[in-house]
């Protein structure tokens, strides 16, 4: 059985997509350990270490949202894998970002580790708000080189692997599995949505993602309400509108699966992202997916690989960036709600036959297996 070290800097609870992988490399007859950053010290769960799966959860302490204090401590995480490494073997390193893959890079030289890069969005562009350009220039020519002392380079989808310069790279999207799905079925979610208007929103509480807007928007309706679900920055607001319009609930931060069963509920999903910023613009987020999967209808950014996704699968809503144009699709939808059915059937039928973790996990797997087949010759 191999052994696979995967490192991610934030807590291994909190990032789905790196949930499924392990999950599909254990299945892959591979053992895992999970170096991963824990910023805020949040208590592993009962789930996290099982037989062929170890969570390491390592210090600094560092707050999620001060983007200095993480400069500033990310060498002193990558300090903590390497006085964890010791004494342990391993055959392959996964390094999750950009902030993971010089650390893997060095860790895979000095102990003749396969190397593989899992590229979630372009680092460099979401550093870009936070550091001069300066900064950004050295990130991108750094990832460049790191580009090709990598022996396999995964990412999230075809936009992003244009964007970073991986051509050759492996598209594995965030799309959930079939397992996440909620109980009861999802069809027998069909008669809570009867005759309600819920406009969904489930994720971060962050600036950049017309929650506040749509708060605006959703706070002046009588038909249509707005579910909330998250946490972030924008907590305090959202909590603060809840208490003061009757259209607007704020759910907490909810568990997936409990996140999952809520959604499920909703007449159309909020997955708009400002296009401001070009990781916005080239992400597939693991909402679009996730609300496809339970048969919800997205509501997306206009000239996005989002909205690019929505459009040809006729499976949601386009929009543009702005409160004057969703409260016009509102108006459209109130009109006439039969494409909201229609859409979400068909988000669901697209969700089945390819947006779905089964389909993504194949192409793991073979990167796993032939990484095996080159071992053994």
């Amino acid at each position: 059985m191999a052994k696979v070290l995967i490192l991610l800097s934030k807590p291994f609870s909190e990032d789905p997509r790196v949930n499924r992988e392990v999950r599909s490399i254990v299945k892959s007859n591979h053992s895992v350990v999970i170096f991963t950053w824990n910023r805020e010290k949040i208590p592993p769960s009962k789930a996290e270490n099982k037989s062929s799966i170890e969570v390491k959860s390592l210090g600094p302490y560092c707050p999620k949202r001060s983007f200095i204090q993480y400069i500033l401590k990310l060498p002193l995480f990558w300090l903590s894998c390497l006085l964890a490494i010791r004494k342990r073997d391993f055959q392959i390193i996964h390094a999750n970002d950009l902030d993971t893959l010089l650390l893997g890079f060095f860790l895979s030289r000095f102990r003749s580790c396969h190397l593989i890069y899992d590229a979630h969005e372009s680092y460099a562009d979401m550093i870009s708000t936070d550091v001069p350009d300066i900064i950004v220039s050295l990130t991108r020519i750094l990832q460049k080189w790191l580009l090709k002392m990598t022996d396999i380079v995964i990412v999230a989808n075809k936009r992003i692997a244009s964007l970073i310069g991986a051509e050759n790279a492996i598209v594995i999207m965030n799309c959930p599995s079939e397992a996440e799905l909620p109980s009861p079925k999802i069809e027998d979610h069909e008669a809570q949505k009867a005759g309600a208007r819920n406009l969904g929103y489930f994720g971060s509480l962050e600036p950049g993602r017309f929650l506040t807007d749509a708060m605006e928007l959703i706070s002046g309706q009588q038909i249509w309400s707005l579910v909330v679900a998250g946490d972030g920055t924008l907590i305090t607001v959202v909590e603060e509108a809840a208490k003061n319009y009757t259209s607007i609930a704020y759910l907490g931060k909810l568990p997936q699966n409990e996140a999952m069963k809520k959604a499920a509920g909703c007449n159309v999903m909020l997955v708009m992202f400002d296009p401001l910023n070009i990781n916005n613009v080239i992400g597939s987020p693991n909402r679009l997916f996730e609300a496809m999967s339970v048969g919800v209808p997205p509501i997306v950014t206009t000239n996005t690989y989002s909205a690019e996704i929505v459009l040809s699968e006729k499976c949601g809503f386009v929009c543009d960036y702005d409160k004057r144009a969703l409260s016009e699709l509102i108006d459209k939808l109130n009109r006439d709600p039969s494409e909201i059915f229609e859409y979400g059937k068909r988000a669901r039928e697209a969700f089945k036959r390819e947006y779905n973790w089964k389909k993504q996990e194949l192409r793991l797997i073979q990167i796993y297996t032939e990484i095996d087949d080159q071992s053994k010759q």
